[in-house]
C-alpha cells in the first residue's frame, strides 16, 4: 500500500528525484494548499492524484501521467476513466501491523499472501537513547529483509524518550507522553529527520559512501548498507498514534499540541524529501465515546488550525467496530467531516482494522470462520469505496496471532492472519485471495 501507483521501478529510478522534480513538487503541494486559493484547488488537486496514486506509497512514475490525464481528450479520459474504475487495487494497497518482532521467515510468508507493506513502529526511545545518538541496526534488518522480501516499510513514528521528557520537564510522564515542549517537538522532528536521512528516497541505508577515513577522494567506495537488489526507499511517514486517545497521547489528547507536533516533523520531513507523504495517526473514536475524544471531534478541532492542512496528505482511520455497518458509520461520518473542514480531496489510509478469531466476550471477538467473512466483506466493501472516499491503503490488524501478555488489549491476542504456529487462519486465506487474486 505506502507507495503511490503500482509500476516497478529499477533502482535508480527509486532513489531521490531530481532538483527540478523537488521544486515541482513544492510548488504543487503549495498550489494545492493555499488557503487563500480557490475553494476547490486542494480537492481537485487531490482528485488527480488519486487517479495516479492510488496507495498510500509514492511513485515517482506516477507525476507524469497526470499531466497526460489534463491534456488527453474527453472522450479518452472517458475510456480511461472507465478502465481505472474497474481496475484492482495496486499490490501496495494490502497491508499488515505486526503484533510481535518479525523474523525474516514472517517476512517472507507475508510476501506469499500477498502483503506488500508493513506498517511498522519506530520507537523514538529505543532508536535515540541519548541525544544525537542514533542506533539504527533493528530496522536496517527489518528494512533490508522486507526489500528482499518486496515489502515496503511504512513506518509509524512514536514516542518520546526519558532524556527528552527529562529536558520539558515531565520525567515522570513515560514514554509515551506526548510531544508538548519545543524541546521535546524540535528533538521529535530532528528525529523525523534522521530517519528519512537513513530510509528516504536517496538516504544513507540506500547509497554507496566513501568510507570514514577523512579524505573523500582517498576514500575506497563502500557499498551500501542495505546491499539490495531492489532498493524500497520509505516514502511515506505516519506521525504518532491514536494521539486522540489518552492511552497513547499521554497525558491527554490535545489536537492543537498535535497540530503543533506534525507542523515541526512534516517540515523536518520534506526538508530532506520535498514529495514525502505525511500520514496524520490513525484514530479510533465512534460518536459517544467516552474512552477517547471521538474522531470527528478530533478531526473539527484540528482542522480550526488555520492551514493545518498544509502539514499532512492523508487522514488515517481505525474503523474497529463488531459489524461491518459500524465500520461503514465510521467511515461516512469521517468524511463527512473532511468535507465540512474543506478537505473534501483529503486522502485516507485505513492503518488498522481487524476482528479477532476468539477470546474473552467482546464486541470484536468473534469465532474463526467469522474473523474471515468480517476480514472479507470490510475489505470488500472498502475497495469498492476506494476512488470515492480517497482510501489509499487498508492494513489488517494483525499479521500473527500474540499471548496476552503481548497484547495491549483484551481482544487483540487472536487478531491474526496466522495463529502462534504459524498456521494460516481462514482470515488469513481469505486476505491472501483478495490481495493475490484467484
Amino acid at each position: 500500500m505506502f507507495r503511490h501507483g503500482s509500476e516497478e521501478t529499477t533502482p535508480g529510478q527509486s532513489l531521490r528525484s531530481s532538483a527540478d522534480d523537488a521544486g515541482t513538487q513544492l510548488e504543487q503541494r503549495a498550489v494545492r494548499r493555499n488557503p487563500g486559493g480557490p475553494a476547490a484547488t486542494l480537492g481537485a488537486w487531490r482528485r488527480i492524484r488519486l487517479v495516479n496514486s492510488p496507495s498510500l506509497v509514492r511513485s515517482p512514475l506516477r507525476r507524469g501521467a497526470a499531466f497526460a490525464i489534463v491534456v488527453c481528450s474527453a472522450l479518452l479520459c472517458g475510456a480511461v476513466a472507465g478502465v481505472e474504475a474497474e481496475a484492482k487495487p495496486p499490490a501496495e494497497f494490502y497491508g499488515v501491523v505486526p503484533s510481535e518482532a518479525v523474523s525474516p521467515e514472517d517476512l517472507a510468508a507475508m510476501s506469499e499472501s500477498g502483503v506488500r507493506t508493513l506498517r511498522f513502529m519506530f520507537f523514538w526511545p529505543a532508536i535515540e537513547e541519548s541525544p544525537g545518538s542514533f542506533d539504527w541496526s533493528a530496522h536496517d534488518q527489518l528494512v533490508r529483509s522486507a526489500a528482499e522480501n518486496d515489502i515496503r516499510i511504512f513506518p509509524m513514528l512514536f514516542g518520546t524518550p526519558g532524556w527528552a521528557n527529562l529536558l520539558a520537564g515531565r520525567n515522570s510522564c513515560g514514554s509515551i507522553c506526548a510531544p508538548h515542549a519545543d524541546v521535546t517537538r524540535n528533538g521529535f522532528a530532528n528525529f523525523a529527520k534522521a530517519a528519512a536521512e537513513r530510509y528516504g528516497p536517496g538516504g544513507d541505508f540506500w547509497t554507496a559512501s566513501g568510507g570514514e577515513c577523512g579524505i573523500p577522494e582517498l576514500c575506497p567506495l563502500e557499498g551500501a548498507p542495505c546491499e539490495c537488489v531492489n532498493p524500497l526507499p520509505i516514502t511515506t511517514w505516519q506521525l504518532w498514534n491514536e494521539q486522540n486517545s489518552p492511552k497513547y497521547y499521554r497525558p491527554g489528547p490535545s489536537p492543537q499540541e498535535y497540530a503543533k507536533l506534525i507542523r515541526a516533523a512534516s517540515s523536518s520531513i520534506r526538508g530532506v524529501d520535498p514529495a514525502a507523504d505525511i500520514v496524520l495517526g490513525g484514530m479510533w473514536g465512534p460518536p459517544g465515546t467516552d474512552s477517547v475524544l471521538p474522531t470527528v471531534e478530533y478531526l473539527e478541532q484540528l482542522y480550526s488550525v488555520p492551514g493545518i492542512e498544509g502539514s499532512f496528505d492523508s487522514i488515517a482511520v481505525h474503523p474497529y467496530a463488531p459489524t461491518i455497518s459500524g465500520v461503514k458509520d465510521q467511515m461516512m461520518r469521517v468524511r463527512s467531516a473532511v468535507r465540512r473542514a474543506g478537505d473534501p480531496g483529503a486522502d485516507a489510509g485505513i492503518t488498522e482494522i481487524g476482528w479477532a478469531s476468539g477470546g474473552p466476550k467482546n464486541g470484536l471477538v468473534k469465532t474463526p470462520k467469522a474473523q474471515a467473512r468480517l476480514l472479507r466483506e470490510s475489505f470488500t466493501y472498502l475497495i469498492r469505496k476506494r476512488r470515492a472516499w480517497h482510501i489509499r491503503g487498508l492494513t489488517w490488524y494483525a499479521w500473527n496471532d500474540v499471548t496476552a501478555s503481548q497484547s495491549d488489549c483484551a481482544w487483540c491476542p487472536k487478531a491474526g492472519l496466522r495463529a502462534r504456529s504459524g498456521a494460516e487462519k481462514p482470515a488469513g486465506r481469505a486476505y491472501r485471495q483478495l490481495a493475490l487474486g484467484p
